[in-house]
């Protein structure tokens, strides 16, 4: 799974290619194709989309 940085946090992502559901902070929150689902350096799971994804976390180079 590629790494990204969010400023100043590094956190592991992966963009969705399907409907997801998921229990995020006690609630359940719905991911849809092209948001991102990220996990911080805490193991706490998010998601993103897309357009909020790209403005706040830069790609971090080298191998995943």
């Amino acid at each position: 799974m590629p790494s990204f940085r969010r400023k100043p946090q590094q956190v592991n992502a992966v963009q969705l290619s399907a409907r997801i559901t998921l229990e995020s902070l006690g609630k359940a929150v719905v991911g849809e194709t092209g948001d991102w689902f990220v996990t911080d350096e805490l193991g706490h799971h998010f998601i993103y989309s897309n357009a909020l994804f790209v403005q706040i976390h830069e790609l971090v180079p080298g191998p995943p």
